[in-house]
């Protein structure tokens, strides 16, 4: 066996583990620097219930940068009777509402909101890619659907608008 020098940075977290043998297997790792950086890269994200413009929730999207309104997205929107509505699969439906550019960071504070986590199998909402309508073009962008526990919902919103919904009925 020959001996190997090993160049580790000082700042590095040495873990040794000794084997069988000879041989002793070395683990290092670095401390992350960028802990405190704001994750600032963009995503698209299509919204239609409390977080557009005039929403309970739109202050979640108070630093995000507004690309497209009015546009949608194929699907049927269905009141959960929460004050809030839930998207349904439909490829003859159109469900309306707002393209945001959000940083990756808003998005994560928006799938708290949303009560979405990819390694929880029952959410309220999932978040998956779908293809946005806008007036000029399409858009592939993040969209939450019902998840799990909100799959049952039934009260159909024929106009697929939430606010001219919430109009409609009074509130």
């Amino acid at each position: 066996m020959s001996n190997k020098e090993l160049e580790v940075p000082k700042e590095a977290k040495i873990d040794v583990n000794p084997t069988e043998g000879d041989k002793v297997i070395l683990n290092y790792t670095l401390p992350n620097k960028n802990k405190s950086r704001v994750d600032n890269r963009k995503v698209s994200l299509f919204v239609y219930g409390t977080l557009v413009q005039g929403g309970s929730n739109h202050h979640f999207l108070r630093h995000a940068t507004l690309i497209s309104t009015p546009c949608w997205v194929y699907g049927e929107l269905h009141d959960t009777g929460l004050g809030y509505p839930v998207l349904k699969k439909n490829q003859t439906k159109r469900v309306w509402g707002e393209l945001y550019e959000v940083t990756k960071e808003q998005l994560k504070r928006i799938d708290q909101l949303e009560d979405y986590s990819p390694l929880n199998k029952l959410n309220e909402y999932i978040r998956v890619v779908q293809r946005v309508h806008t007036e000029k073009h399409t858009v592939d962008a993040y969209v939450y659907f019902a998840g799990e526990k909100l799959a049952d919902c039934e009260n159909l919103i024929e106009k697929g608008n939430w606010l001219h919904y919430l109009y409609d009925i009074g509130i």
